[in-house]
């Protein structure tokens, strides 16, 4: 049986530190360091998609951005994380506007954000996340 790892990064330092663990680990994965906006993975199809997307805070839209891409790949499930904040969105956008068959909330977790941009005023921030699973519905995929 063929698997199949495809790792999607965001940030220099992020590329870094998974080809540090990957190796550390010794796993033969594929490392993709792209903006999601100019990513094609048309025809790419995995079992399973987890992910810990931007929130949306600063740049709006752009967690929406990774779970469509990732229910358009998925054929088994989507594992992300999202604030909780926007939990009813989420399960709207992901059940209506990506089709997918279901959106359920595994458990409610608490994030420790560090100050990582300019733009964040405090050192850190404690911000509720939810661990959500998707099924992706492969029929309806445009």
């Amino acid at each position: 049986m063929l698997n199949m790892f495809l790792v999607l990064i965001l940030t220099r330092l992020s590329l870094e530190l998974a080809q540090e663990n990957a190796a550390d680990l010794e796993l033969d994965i594929d490392l993709v360091w792209s903006d999601i906006k100019n990513l094609n993975l048309k025809g790419v199809h995995v079992d399973t998609v987890v992910m810990n997307p931007p929130f949306g805070t600063r740049r709006n839209g752009a967690d929406m951005e990774f779970l469509s891409m990732a229910l358009q790949v998925a054929s088994q499930a989507v594992y992300s994380l999202h604030k909780t904040s926007t939990r009813e969105h989420i399960k709207k956008a992901a059940l209506r506007g990506f089709n997918a068959i279901s959106a359920e909330v595994l458990c409610e977790l608490r994030y420790n954000l560090p100050r990582t941009y300019k733009l964040h005023k405090k050192k850190e921030i404690d911000i509720a996340v939810d661990l959500w699973r998707f099924v992706p519905n492969a029929q309806r995929r445009s």
